[in-house]
């Protein structure tokens, strides 16, 4: 078994405090239960932004915070993408994966197409619905539809849930989502050049990034894995889980919290940024129930005091707990930190 992260999209060299906080996660599970653990990069870009430069920066601040890994995978590596290629082919042959002239609703730029089918999230990244309208964030366009032949996939009517969902108030939307996934017809190639073709029965098809890395399992031969990922991204997951139980695998998910920034705090002027001492902020800041929490300037003040042997200290006895199954994630929390700190100052 191990232990994945959801694929992080590096897009700058200045590394965002939230995007360290997957990785703290899947670091702490993997400690915890003494598994291998696998970094996931999003490197590909339909819009062929080189986000390669920025990797280093990214991988520096997980290391100046000491979470480490076993693997970094990253969705360029020409081996992987073979393999990933591979299943995608396998799809084909098994029928799941078909080819269809179909209205396809795009806009302008092509950043947005779907199908008619397709379920249009209120929250999406790349567009916004108006008045039954989808409007495209990037081009201000309405989508319109034109027929093309595309690759789509048609998900088996009857998909295994999840062999375990944490935090436990997240198990029923999963369950809700996977049941929307079963018989979910889903677009797999773009009219738009991806980078990433294939080749089917003398046919060319563009395939959509998201679904490329959406296989990454693949890649492993492990038949079970924890998956952790930010609950912002529980559709992508349930997708993940979905192609992984096409090809006979568990999947544990793991949802982590997000953390907000809404009165602007500059983390670095409250705390030493580049150290195990963010690393212990972020874990105080973790609200599972919620599912969202804001930067306390308070608390990260009273962790920047803390001399660091105090902080590995309070790290340490954060791992040594028992949990059961992955409720590592649910015990963790602001008041667990601070009881860790007062014990750490009566030593």
């Amino acid at each position: 078994m191990k232990v994945v992260t959801f694929p992080i999209g590096v897009r700058s060299k200045v590394v965002k405090e939230g995007l360290t906080l997957t990785p703290l996660i899947s670091n702490l599970i993997a400690k915890h239960k003494d598994l291998d653990s696998i970094l996931a990069i999003n490197i590909l870009d339909s819009y062929k932004v080189d986000r390669k430069k920025y990797l280093k920066s990214y991988l520096d601040t997980l290391e100046s915070q000491n979470i480490n890994f076993d693997t970094i995978w990253l969705d360029d590596n020409p081996y992987d993408m073979d393999v990933i290629l591979n299943n995608i082919k396998n799809l084909y042959k098994i029928g799941l994966i078909s080819t269809q002239t179909k209205k396809v609703n795009v806009c302008k730029c092509g950043r947005v197409e779907y199908l008619n089918s397709d379920y249009l999230h209120k929250g999406a990244r790349l567009y916004t619905l108006i008045n039954n309208k989808v409007i495209c964030k990037k081009c201000k366009s309405e989508t319109v539809a034109i027929e093309k032949k595309v690759l789509t996939m048609n998900f088996p009517r009857h998909i295994q849930q999840p062999l375990s969902v944490s935090p436990k108030n997240m198990v029923k939307e999963v369950a809700e989502i996977m049941n929307r996934i079963s018989g979910m017809e889903y677009m797999v190639s773009r009219v738009r050049d991806t980078g990433v073709y294939i080749e089917l029965d003398e046919n060319r098809y563009n395939i959509d990034i998201d679904f490329y890395w959406l296989n990454l399992l693949s890649c492993f031969n492990d038949k079970e894995f924890i998956v952790v990922g930010s609950n912002h991204v529980t559709w992508h997951l349930c997708l993940i889980h979905a192609l992984n139980a096409i090809n006979k695998k568990n999947t544990n998910i793991v949802l982590t919290p997000y953390i907000y920034n809404k009165d602007d705090i500059l983390i670095e002027n409250h705390i030493k940024h580049n150290s195990v001492n963010f690393k212990l902020a972020l874990l105080s800041h973790l609200s599972w129930k919620k599912g969202f929490s804001n930067w306390e300037s308070k608390l990260l003040d009273k962790i920047n005091r803390l001399e660091e042997y105090e902080v590995e200290y309070i790290i340490k006895n954060i791992l040594n707990n028992e949990y059961e199954n992955f409720n590592i994630c649910e015990k963790i929390n602001k008041n667990l930190v601070l009881r860790e700190i007062k014990n750490a100052k009566s030593k």
